[in-house]
């Protein structure tokens, strides 16, 4: 039978011991208490990465994107929903994906299965335990960017490739600023419009242009204030060749096996010292408050100490 810790030990634990045990509070304890207060069930993580795509048309990358994240969200083995922003082009793409380890996992697995259209993936960076979300739900955009003044040379060294690295992730920031404040004011927008026209719509009709996941489309006319937070093509085409970065492949392959602890060992000093459990007791151990004593202990330690006065005066 397994063992399950009840409030009775504690209480007979209190009898015998005759000490009242104190009330602590884990760390395990705060984790909970912040998963409740943010409604959550377990770790964000977010995953931006970038990629070049061989579809014809760029919204048929958008499609493939929106179909993985819905079936993802739709499943009973994901824990928290999964939301992102992608940026598409003709031919590159940069998407921010947000969502627990189980759906990023599974995100990692239903994109391996069109490696065909996606040819070159490469990680810009994972980041563990976000504090919030980039957005609510997923959104796709399209637009044309700028063009850089100079060009990058594909020889950069590492230095340069993470500067150009943190440029392209503060400009995907950015862009996701301007987008969701732009789209909160087309939204109040269209909300007077029809209150002023007087439109017999469907609440249902309503949600779906204003929230929908086709939103994108709404905002094309007023894309042009968004190219100064671009990533340019000559960037992401950098940032696809270099060797500096992480492909997707690879990233994958170190999601699903583990990582023995003795390949981290020549690039740490001090070198660690091995853990084994036969010496898990003679490390001294500092508690946060007294620990009860049972009364033969203190017998047993006041026999001790008078041992050793009596030895020490003959």
């Amino acid at each position: 039978m397994p063992f399950s810790p009840v409030k009775l030990s504690v209480f007979k634990t209190e009898q015998i011991i005759g000490v009242k045990e104190p009330k602590r509070t884990t760390l395990y304890d705060v984790v909970l208490n912040n998963f409740k207060a943010l409604k959550r069930e377990t770790f964000i993580h977010r995953l931006i990465y970038i990629g070049e795509h061989c579809f014809k048309e760029p919204d048929e990358l958008a499609s493939l994107y929106e179909k993985i994240i819905y079936e993802i969200n739709t499943s009973n083995l994901v824990d928290e929903r999964q939301t992102g922003f992608l940026l598409f082009y003709p031919k590159f793409f940069v998407i921010i994906i947000d969502g627990s380890g189980n759906s990023i996992c599974k995100h990692l697995k239903d994109i391996a299965k069109y490696r065909e259209n996606l040819p070159k993936l490469k990680v810009l960076v994972f980041i563990h335990n976000v504090n919030q979300r980039v957005c609510d739900t997923f959104y796709t955009f399209t637009s044309l960017p700028s063009q850089l003044v100079d060009k990058i040379d594909h020889m950069s060294d590492l230095q340069t490739t993470m500067t150009l690295t943190a440029n392209c992730i503060k400009k995907m920031y950015e862009l996701v600023t301007a987008f969701l404040k732009n789209l909160e004011d087309i939204e109040l927008q269209k909300e007077q419009e029809l209150k002023n026209q007087m439109l017999e719509m469907s609440m249902e009709q309503i949600t779906k242009d204003l929230r929908g996941s086709k939103s994108s489309s709404i905002l094309v006319v007023q894309f042009g204030m968004f190219r100064e937070f671009l990533p340019e093509y000559d960037l992401l085409d950098f940032l696809l060749n270099t060797k500096h970065l992480m492909d997707y492949g690879s990233f994958q392959y170190m999601w699903d096996k583990p990582v023995p602890f003795s390949i981290h060992t020549h690039g740490i000093f001090p070198v660690p010292y091995p853990v084994d459990t036969i010496d898990i007791f003679e490390i001294p151990y500092n508690p946060v408050c007294k620990l009860p004593v049972s009364k033969e202990e203190e017998i047993k330690d006041e026999e001790e100490v008078a041992s050793v006065i009596t030895q020490s005066s003959i």
